[in-house]
């Protein structure tokens, strides 16, 4: 298996801050956001 890691400074940046408007729904581990 390959583990991969990502610091939360580049995820909020893809996310635009986990912003509501990049919200795809909802995951069993959590929500789920589309990146840009």
């Amino acid at each position: 298996k390959i583990s991969l890691f990502f610091d939360l400074d580049i995820i909020r940046a893809a996310t635009n801050n986990f912003s509501d408007a990049n919200k795809l729904g909802e995951g069993g581990y959590g929500p789920v956001y589309k990146v840009k």
